[in-house]
């Protein structure tokens, strides 16, 4: 009887120390996410107090540290993490390398990545912190090679997308550049990066369009823009056609901004679907980003989504335009939600 109450006792003990833990850890990740991370890795200490080994406590204090750039905190509680068997390996990977990282300390960082590629390579996650790395390296290909891994296996997450996005604008690959950005805002469009994004298209949409003196409408293209995904100075000159042909001065029927702005993607996406060329339609961009925009071009929606785009890139007409056509915004949605069910 003695013993069956001593064990009863350590049950109930037991249950009340893991529901305090539980707590604790409960009440940091509420005050991270409020952006209070020294109060959140307070609580987050007081649950190691009572379980020292617990991985979740750990993981989450290592977050904290890592988006305040405690780095060196970081550093030494992810090393603990990784000691103890949990299904949180990667995501100590993650903090560990990405504080290495902000320390500068590269070469350490990309050992972190690699090792947890190692354990699952499949890891979108680990596949964009390490391009992230090799990126600000200047390393840009192995960069967009792990960042095609990323794109591959994401479900949904968006920030590879971005990434490469970024990589291809700034190399001067314009058109996977604009399919990419525009494939981002698809799966994230409330946020300000998406904003940025959006006017990046904008941006793109016109480069090399200029007015000359007499009037008339000047393109230049870079005959030495990046060939080694795909040849798409095709699409770049009707891209430019495009942009052209929908500027106010020239169309008449135009009236705002945001239908010439519209009326260029959108013609530049018909341009598309119809392009019979199997080098280009067999590329990445084509498969991850291109398709989907064919799709919505194919239920009669990129028009719309176009503006969505002009909306985010505040081109002005845009707003009132979606405010005044909701029933369409609801008929894109629906081929979006479907587009996401099957993946993308």
């Amino acid at each position: 009887m003695k013993y069956a109450s001593l064990l009863f006792w350590a049950l109930i003990t037991n249950g009340a120390m893991a529901s305090e833990v539980d707590d604790y850890i409960n009440e940091g990740i509420k005050l991270h996410d409020a952006g209070i991370y020294d109060k959140a890795a307070q609580k987050y200490k007081k649950a190691l107090e009572i379980e020292p080994n617990n991985s979740l406590a750990l993981y989450e204090l290592t977050f904290s540290y890592m988006v305040s750039q405690n780095n060196d905190e970081c550093i030494k509680v992810a090393k603990k993490g990784l000691s103890i068997e949990s299904n949180l390996k990667n995501k100590f990977i993650i903090t560990l390398g990405s504080c290495y990282s902000q320390l500068g300390e590269t070469k350490e960082a990309i050992d972190a990545f690699e090792k947890g590629l190692a354990i699952d390579p499949t890891d979108s996650h680990l596949h964009l912190n390490i391009a992230v790395t090799l990126s600000n390296l200047q390393k840009d290909k192995e960069a967009i090679s792990h960042l095609k891994e990323a794109i591959k296996y994401s479900n949904g997450y968006a920030s590879p997308f971005y990434l490469i996005a970024e990589i291809y604008r700034t190399t001067n690959y314009r058109i996977p550049a604009i399919y990419f950005y525009m494939q981002y805002v698809l799966l994230e469009p409330n946020t300000k990066r998406s904003q940025d994004a959006a006017k990046k298209i904008y941006f793109l949409l016109y480069q090399g369009v200029n007015k000359k003196g007499n009037g008339d409408m000047n393109i230049a293209l870079d005959p030495a823009s990046p060939k080694d995904e795909g040849d798409f100075m095709t699409l770049d000159l009707a891209l430019s056609v495009a942009a052209v042909a929908s500027v106010k001065e020239i169309n008449k029927s135009v009236k705002t901004d945001a239908e010439s702005y519209t009326a260029a993607l959108t013609s530049f996406v018909k341009i598309s679907k119809e392009l019979d060329d199997k080098s280009l339609v067999s590329t990445f961009t084509w498969k991850y980003a291109a398709n989907n925009m064919i799709a919505l071009e194919n239920k009669d929606d990129f028009n719309t989504y176009s503006y969505i785009l002009a909306s985010l890139a505040g081109v002005p007409g845009a707003t009132e335009w979606l405010n005044d056509n909701q029933v369409k915004i609801e008929k894109m949605s629906e081929t979006i939600k479907t587009l996401v069910a099957t993946k993308l």
